[in-house]
């Protein structure tokens, strides 16, 4: 049975993960934002956004929950510090929509994929591109 709804969004959700320590949720949104939701014992909820410029297609976490990677249709991925609140490092490299992101399991890079056909693995730290996947005919909506 649905216990409750959530109503932080003007626009469709994309997609939502979860921290690895499952104290939060993270929705993904056509308004924008990605919307935290911290899970609290009590059931109360205050959602935290981090503002896109554009829709935000996915996200991921990092292992140790203090950072945060979103994919967006302009083109770029981001770091956000969950602490802060502040967007740390851009992903410059895709010509089109960053569909999807994922990291490896220690956290130390990022695999961004997308609506151009590409799949990049990046530095998640200092933002720098390893490596491009190429070959694939259509766009790459999801890695894992």
């Amino acid at each position: 049975a649905c216990t409750r709804v959530l109503l932080h969004h003007n626009g469709i959700v994309w997609n939502l993960t979860s921290s690895l320590n499952g104290k939060s949720i993270y929705s993904c949104s056509a308004d924008h934002r990605v919307a935290k939701i911290s899970i609290g014992e009590t059931g109360d909820y205050k959602p935290k956004f981090f503002t896109h410029p554009d829709f935000v297609w996915s996200a991921a976490v990092s292992p140790d929950n203090k950072y945060l990677f979103t994919g967006c249709r302009d083109h770029k991925a981001r770091r956000w510090n969950l602490e802060s609140g502040e967007m740390e490092q851009e992903f410059v490299g895709h010509t089109d929509t960053v569909r999807w992101v994922t990291l490896n399991h220690s956290g130390d890079r990022l695999i961004t994929a997308g609506y151009d056909v590409r799949v990049k693995e990046w530095n998640a730290w200092s933002g720098l591109k390893v490596q491009d996947f190429t070959g694939h005919k259509r766009a790459v909506l999801c890695v894992a």
